[in-house]
């Protein structure tokens, strides 16, 4: 399996990671605790 390290502060490296973030961040704003969100909350996404 081939494994890949993006450089840090290098956000155009990790492109997937960067968009699901962006995703989750539209329906859970920073701050919020993952804690406490239940199963279903997160599939509404």
């Amino acid at each position: 399996m081939k494994i890949y390290f993006a450089h840090p502060y290098s956000s155009w490296e990790r492109g997937i990671n960067e968009n699901t973030n962006a995703i989750i961040r539209r329906g859970f704003p920073k701050g919020k605790d993952f804690n406490i969100i239940g199963k279903k909350q997160l599939l509404k996404l």
